[in-house]
């Protein structure tokens, strides 16, 4: 990885970087984002076995997307070939609370000593599951059109933001992060408002913090492809236009794939209990695929007119989300 990297520091420097250094970059990056990533252990197990033994598996898939981006086709059998492998995981989000239960210490105690014979569960979570290249080929989106979408969001959107330098030249020890650190970018949004109450009590005047939560909002989310196909052509360098748009394509049909995939769970049974679904409420197919780095991106872009809407008909003296 040293070697890679100062290869590419040294082109880098030269103003000679390429769509196979981006791809390998891309790699790098997704690899920095699931060592800190606590959730997606799914992720971590696949990037360890497609590393096992053989590196050089790198250099294959790059050139496989190097070559893809440079002819993209609509039916592309490379790019087919990869959606055959999109699935999804079901964790637990929540479990049902026992309704004999009385004893409230519980519930600052965790052990794994088993309290009943079963338990029921309550809320599920859906991540995406595919070969290694549909990962890459979402933060490689990440880097040459998300971050178009990203610059139009407020310093108010504080979650899931890309670092300033990505998608340009920067300092090689800064490459291999993408997105800015979650928790410093929380504490941020949690101390802007306790910081901006605490001033307006000094002034002695009445505060009012109100703090929510948009439920399963992944899922509610549909993406406005054509709209990012026309900030491509508005804001896309000409030297990687025709790879954005590929790029754009290649999401497209990843979503759709993985809707086609989990549709039926969604809205049918996915227990062993026939009387259990999950999620039945939803407007499908829609949603933005959890695991995928790009669905980041496009969640805050989407929920972008939200905060437009509640800053110019609310007017909050401070709002973040």
């Amino acid at each position: 990885l040293q070697l890679l990297l100062q290869e590419m520091s040294n082109n880098i420097e030269g103003g000679t970087m390429n769509l196979q250094e981006e791809i390998k970059l891309s790699y790098l990056q997704l690899k920095r984002e699931v060592y800190y990533d606590q959730a997606n252990l799914f992720l971590r197990e696949a990037i360890a076995r497609f590393e096992k033994g053989n590196f050089d598996h790198l250099s294959e898939i790059s050139l496989d997307i190097n070559n893809y981006l440079d002819s993209p086709k609509e039916n592309s059998a490379w790019l087919e070939e990869q959606l055959k492998s999109i699935d999804c995981f079901l964790l637990p989000k929540r479990l049902k609370k026992n309704a004999d239960d009385t004893d409230k210490t519980k519930k600052s105690i965790i052990n794994n000593v088993r309290e009943s014979d079963s338990y029921e569960v309550e809320d599920i979570f859906y991540y995406f599951s595919g070969n290694i290249s549909l990962y890459i080929l979402s933060v490689l989106w990440c880097r040459l059109v998300g971050r178009f979408l990203d610059n139009e969001l407020s310093d108010e959107c504080f979650g899931n933001r890309l670092e300033s330098h990505v998608g340009k030249d920067a300092d090689l020890s800064h490459f291999s992060k993408l997105f800015k650190t979650y928790l410093r970018q929380y504490q941020n949004w949690r101390d802007g408002a306790i910081n901006q109450g605490l001033r307006l009590l000094k002034d002695k005047k009445n505060i009012f913090i109100i703090a929510l939560d948009i439920k399963q909002c992944y899922y509610r989310l549909e993406t406005n492809w054509d709209k990012i196909s026309e900030i491509i052509e508005e804001k896309g360098d000409k030297n990687y236009k025709k790879y954005c748009k590929a790029l754009n394509l290649a999401l497209k049909k990843i979503h759709e794939q993985y809707h086609a995939k989990t549709h039926d769970m969604l809205t049918k049974t996915v227990f062993f209990d026939e009387s259990k679904e999950t999620h039945m409420d939803l407007d499908l197919p829609i949603g933005l695929p959890i695991g995928l780095p790009s669905s980041q991106i496009l969640a805050n872009w989407e929920l972008k007119p939200l905060d437009d809407l509640i800053n110019k008909n609310v007017r909050p003296i401070h709002y973040g989300r």
